[in-house]
């Protein structure tokens, strides 16, 4: 205890009593003290029981790979669509799928998790020639949400997330002919 400027007032089998001086205004709690014994110790003598492995070799960067897609499709002259992933229950009837239904929605119109892109992507599609815009290039690298009926309900195992992949062609995009900018919504 001399060596961390600490002295031992008193020991047990479960408790150390130690008094801390007041020039040692960095040891304010019992880990304070932990961690200057281990310090002057040595952490290299301390005996480690627990070992742990992490094994990266299957994890694909999946970043990486959206990251050249996404460019890839605009260089193609595609643009690229972001939408929110909760969608009311109307629109996701529309992919045939079960929901995947948020407990506490912030509105109607944000219910449930989405199951396809399909669905909004149509919507813009829809939004886009309601405005005139007939020739759409779009795609959309996003996340939907399943629910695995096989699985108990409300555990982890019930929920799958999947990345996708939408792209869209509408009318006649290799023409030249009304190319202006979508108006994505």
């Amino acid at each position: 205890m001399k060596k961390i400027g600490c002295k031992l007032k008193s020991s047990s089998r479960d408790d150390i009593l130690v008094t801390i001086p007041s020039f040692r205004n960095d040891v304010l709690e019992e880990i304070d003290i932990i961690e200057e014994v281990a310090r002057v110790y040595g952490y290299n003598n301390i005996e480690t029981k627990t070992h742990a492995a992490i094994d990266f070799s299957s994890n694909v960067r999946t970043d990486l790979i959206q990251s050249e897609i996404r460019d890839y499709l605009i260089g193609s002259g595609f643009n690229e669509v972001l939408a929110i992933c909760l969608q009311d229950e109307a629109t996701l009837s529309l992919a045939g799928l079960p929901m995947v239904k948020v407990v506490n929605p912030v509105s109607a119109e944000m219910a449930a998790l989405r199951t396809s892109l399909v669905p909004t992507a149509l919507r813009i599609v829809q939004h886009n020639r309601n405005h005139g815009i007939k020739d759409l290039r779009l795609f959309e690298i996003g996340t939907i949400y399943l629910l695995n009926t096989d699985k108990l309900p409300n555990t982890l195992d019930a929920y799958i997330e999947e990345e996708r992949l939408l792209l869209v062609l509408s009318g006649y995009p290799g023409t030249g002919e009304n190319l202006e900018a979508p108006h994505v919504w």
